[in-house]
Parts: structure tokens; sequence; C-alpha cells
């Protein structure tokens, strides 16, 4: 692996409450002279709090766990949560402190998901479309909570 570009991490609780953080990075690999950008899902880990200090403090944890450097990070991507994006003591400029090349840079698929959920909201197939879906996925989770998977597996 070359330098990290970004690391991009989005929190959001699950099922059951527990507070977890998706970790995404992107990346690039050169292999005999072919240059490709990689951008691998790493998992999803529990929060320990939900101040900005525990936040930055779990994700440097991950980090180092994954064998990455947080030196190496040249971006951070989060969506606009007060927590992550404070400029002066949000989790990213913690980040920024340890890492000053760890640029920040709000996540635009965050915008572009809100844009679509109101845009689809004021077609009326697409709220009937998306009232079954999320039916369907209320059903999925009922069925997915009621069984006994170890938590280190899911």
């Amino acid at each position: 692996m070359q330098n990290i570009l970004v690391s991009s991490l989005d929190s959001t609780s699950d099922i059951s409450h527990i507070d977890q953080m998706c970790e995404i990075i992107r990346y690039v690999h050169i292999e005999n002279k072919k240059v490709e950008i990689k951008e691998p899902f790493l998992g999803l880990f529990q929060l320990t709090g939900k101040k900005a200090v525990d936040i930055t403090e779990d994700i440097l944890k991950v980090i180092e766990r994954d064998g990455l450097d947080i030196t190496m990070c040249r971006g951070q991507k989060c969506d606009s949560a007060s927590i992550l994006a404070r400029v002066h003591s949000g989790v990213q400029a913690r980040i920024c402190h340890l890492n000053t090349k760890a640029l920040f840079g709000s996540c635009t698929n965050h915008y572009l998901n809100l844009c679509g959920v109101n845009t689809f909201e004021t077609v009326p197939l697409c709220v009937i479309l998306f009232w079954d879906l999320r039916k369907f996925v209320r059903v999925f989770l009922m069925f997915y909570a009621q069984m006994d998977y170890p938590s280190d597996k899911c």
C-alpha cells in the first residue's frame, strides 16, 4: 500500500443502539507502472464514547490496529456532524493536530443522499417504492436481530 489518501469515517447506531463507526480508506496502489485507486471497506468498530476526544482515540486505535500510519494520511472525510467537523475541537481538528497533511473535506455522499431522499419523497411512485423498501428492511432487521450471531462476526 502506498500513501493513504483519504480516511472516510461515518458513525451510526445499530439495531441494538450501539454506536459504531464505518472505516473506509482510499489509497493509490502502484504495481508494474500501473496506477490504481483502491477504496476498501475495512469494517465497523464500536465507539467507546460520544465526545470528540473519545472518538479520536477510537479512530487512532483502529488505524494502528490495522497496521496503518496516521502520518501517511492525506485527507479525512466525514459528514458535517459538529462533533466530527468542528474546526477547533472536533475529531477532524484533533487529527489535523497530529498530522497537518490530513486535510478535511466534507463527505459529498451524505449531501447527495439527503438530496435524493428529499427529491424521492416528492414523487408519488418513489414514495410507494421506498415505503415498501423500508418495510422490507425493517422485517429483515427484526429477523436478523433474532438470530444468534457472535458479535465479532457481524
